[in-house]
Order: structure tokens, then C-alpha cells, then sequence
């Protein structure tokens, strides 16, 4: 043992030694490091100066040298009108088809009532057109019914448009009227595949055009997640159809408002948002109170203004207890796949669809209602004032007196026929040019 603890204790020495020169030889290698790093970048530095003077002696090697004139043609070119022309023709013509191609891919909404029709293969019940004197309508978020129909300082343009928007919504209500001859239909419900496509201020109107028929109408807000009916009418919301369905003991007769501008309306609104709508929707009480509303409400119409039928089951639920459902479609507006989404999603749910309504949002196609015949109807609602009644300086004339400016009169009579015929011309050019662009588009 005394042997290898001598023989353990000279090799700790020796492993002593050793370490003691670690430091001198990581200094050493630190140094031809050092060295090298610096003998490479000599050596590139070396290696581009002489591709340099590689390069330059080269350049010297060579002799400069005095190009000739290049040859010139005896006559002058041309230019080829006929021919690039042509070729300018033919390119802009593919040119034009490649963007149409690309552009009818990328714009994937409605552009017309055809296009619905054709790729939904629903009854296309009617058509809201794009009215300017609702501008302001649809984008407010109160509706004042006495200035929907009834302004007394109008002229004729908005007299027109007053007249389109009511056959749009009589139109409307003619087909649903001869849409089920079996079973009358006493409730509707009037949804749509995504929010922001009119679904309120079309419940709203369509209420008070019924109402102006001499029809009860009952409007009631189902939609219990983003209510707007109260909104819009200015009413409180304190009370409402939830409120309504969570207690047995409310009776509808409490929750009811009524219109200040039309006696035959009256308004359920949302009342007090649920935790759970769907499953108030659900419940038996929903069908005992919309049957109660039926035997005793006595009601021409019963509108129920729900959510959007993607992604919520709500729309679902209200139709199984109504006489059927209503689809808005917004032109150039939703994509060409949720409405057909929208419609299978229904009739899964066995919904009785009763048809589409489409709606302009915006002024793009605003004369489209030309094309349906609204056109033609609307010097319906212009009144027509005799010459004799009506002077240059707007005094009544007495009908005794004989007129003395019979050419002042004529000349007015055959300005009058002018601006008839200008309408007429500019109607006709303007379905021409709609009829053009739906050719192009097939």
C-alpha cells in the first residue's frame, strides 16, 4: 500500500506539471490563430489583385479600334397603320377577355335578379330596388313612419320612387297571398345569410305597406342576440319577447306597442337579452305563446324579424312554429355560396321556404327595376295640370278668360312632349345596355 500511494502521489505530481502549461500552450494556439485568421486575408487580398492586373493587362494586350458607319437603308421604314391596327385589335380583345375572365371569378356576389333565380332555383317572391329617397334610411337607425310615405313638400322624382317602392312591396304581398292556396299563410319569418342584408328595415316597410292594405300586422323582434326593431321605431326595450317566453304569467297584452302613425301595426320588441336564446326559441312556451298570439291576437300577418340562419339555429327554431321563411339575398353584396348554404341548411331543417327576396343596397344597379316593368307604371303617380290653370307667373287664370298666348302655349305643350319622349328614349337605351352587359356576362 505504502508502494502505491508513492506510485499515485509522483503521478499527481506529473498531472500537476502538466496543468501548469495549459495556460502557455492555450496563449500559444490563441496566437497561431491569430496568425492564421491574418495569412488568409493577405492571401485573398492577394489573390484579387492579381485577377486586377490580370484583368488590366489583358485590357492593354488589346488595341483600340475605329468602328465603321453602319449601313443605312436606302428608303425610310414606315409605319404599318393597317397592321398594328390589327394586331392591336386582337391583343386588347384577349387582353379584355383574360381580365373579364379573372375579374368574374374574383367578384363572386349577385349582380342581378337572373343570376338568383337561375343558380338558387327558389320563387323569387319580389324585388326591393334601390330607392335614393331611402339613402338615409338604411343607413339610420331610427325610421319615422310618417315620413316613409306622407311628405307634402315632394316633387316628382321622389313621388316616382315612392311609387316603385310601394309595387315592390305590394308585389310582395301578392305573392305570398297566391304562394300557398291550401293553407293560409298567417306568419313569416324574414331572415338572411349574413347581417348588414336589410332584413329589419324590410320588416319595417313591408309592416307598414300591409298596414297602408288595410291588413293587421304584428311585428315582432325575435331576434334576441342584436335586436334592432326597437332601435329603429324609438322604442324602449324594457320589456319584450324574452321577457314574454320566460314568463308564464306575462301576458302578450303587456308587451304590446303600438305605432303613434298607423293604428294597424303593433310592435313586440326584443325585451331583455337572454343568456340563452336558443334555448328559449326551444321551449313549449314559445309555442304556446305564438299560438296564443294567433287564436286571440287576431292578426292579418304575423312578421318575425330573426338572425341570420349561417351559424345560428334560431331562424330554424321560429320557422317551425310559423307558416314559413323568407330568405333576403343583398345584391352585390353576400357571396354566391351562402345563400345556397342558407337554402340547404333549411330544408335539412325541414323549413318550408317560401321563396327569396332580393334587395338592392347600393346604386350600381338602380335601374334594374326598368328591366321588371316598374317603368312603365310610373307616370301612374304623376299629376297631369292643364296649360289654362297655370301662368308664367304662377296666378291661377280664370277659366272664362280666353287664353291670349296660344303660341307661348304650344310651345310649351311640344317642350312638354320633348321631355316625355327624351324619358322614353333614355329608358329604352338603358335597358338596352342592361340587356348588352347580361349578354356579355353569359
Amino acid at each position: 500500500n505504502k508502494n502505491s500511494l508513492n506510485t499515485l502521489n509522483s503521478q499527481k505530481k506529473s498531472l500537476e506539471d502538466k496543468f501548469l502549461l495549459q495556460p502557455g500552450l492555450i496563449k500559444e494556439y490563441e496566437s497561431i490563430q491569430q496568425n492564421l485568421n491574418i495569412a488568409q486575408k493577405n492571401l485573398s487580398g492577394l489573390v484579387s489583385a492579381k485577377e486586377n492586373f490580370q484583368l488590366e493587362m489583358a485590357q492593354r494586350s488589346v488595341p483600340w479600334k475605329i468602328l465603321a458607319s453602319p449601313k443605312m437603308l436606302p428608303e425610310p421604314i414606315k409605319p404599318k397603320i393597317l397592321q398594328s391596327l390589327s394586331l392591336s385589335f386582337v391583343f386588347s380583345l384577349i387582353f379584355g377577355i383574360v381580365i373579364g375572365l379573372i375579374a368574374d371569378k374574383l367578384d363572386n356576389v349577385y349582380h342581378n335578379i337572373k343570376e338568383v333565380s337561375e343558380e338558387l332555383s327558389s320563387p323569387i317572391l319580389s324585388h326591393i330596388p334601390f330607392v335614393n329617397l331611402f339613402k338615409n334610411l338604411r343607413q339610420s337607425d331610427q325610421i319615422n313612419f310618417n315620413q316613409i310615405i306622407e311628405n307634402s313638400e315632394e316633387d316628382q322624382s321622389n313621388s316616382y320612387q315612392k311609387f316603385i317602392y310601394q309595387e315592390s312591396f305590394r308585389n310582395l304581398y301578392t305573392s305570398l297571398r297566391f304562394l300557398n292556396t291550401e293553407n293560409q299563410i298567417d306568419s313569416i319569418v324574414i331572415t338572411s345569410s349574413i347581417p348588414s342584408e336589410g332584413k329589419s328595415l324590410i320588416s319595417i316597410l313591408l309592416a307598414k305597406t300591409l298596414s297602408d292594405l288595410g291588413q293587421k300586422i304584428l311585428l315582432i323582434d325575435s331576434d334576441l342576440r342584436k335586436p334592432q326593431i326597437h332601435k329603429r321605431l324609438s322604442f324602449d326595450n324594457l320589456k319584450g319577447f324574452s321577457n314574454l317566453l320566460t314568463n308564464p304569467n306575462e301576458s302578450w297584452h303587456s308587451v304590446i306597442k303600438k305605432t303613434t302613425a298607423n293604428n294597424n301595426i303593433d310592435v313586440i320588441t326584443s325585451g331583455t337579452k337572454p343568456p340563452d336564446p336558443t334555448r328559449l326559441l326551444s321551449s313549449k312556451r314559445m309555442e304556446e305563446v305564438i299560438k296564443t298570439i294567433k287564436s286571440e291576437g287576431g292578426y292579418d300577418l304575423i312578421i318575425f324579424d330573426s338572425p341570420p340562419i349561417l351559424g345560428l339555429s334560431d331562424s330554424s327554431l321560429i320557422s317551425e312554429f310559423c307558416s314559413g321563411m323568407i330568405l333576403i339575398v343583398s345584391l352585390n353584396n353576400v357571396d354566391r355560396n351562402l345563400p345556397k348554404e342558407a337554402i340547404k341548411r333549411a330544408k335539412q331543417g325541414n323549413t318550408n321556404l317560401l321563396g327569396v327576396i332580393t334587395n338592392q343596397t347600393n346604386k350600381e344597379e338602380s335601374n334594374t327595376f326598368n328591366n321588371y316593368g316598374y317603368g312603365t307604371y310610373g307616370n301612374y303617380g304623376y299629376t297631369y295640370v292643364p296649360y289654362e290653370y297655370y301662368s308664367d307667373n304662377q296666378i291661377t287664370k280664370d277659366p272664362n278668360e280666353k287664353p291670349k298666348r296660344k303660341r307661348k302655349r304650344k310651345r310649351n305643350i311640344s317642350t312638354r312632349n320633348k321631355k316625355r319622349i327624351n324619358n322614353k328614349l333614355i329608358i329604352y337605351l338603358e335597358n338596352k345596355k342592361n340587356e348588352f352587359i347580361n349578354w356579355l356576362s353569359t
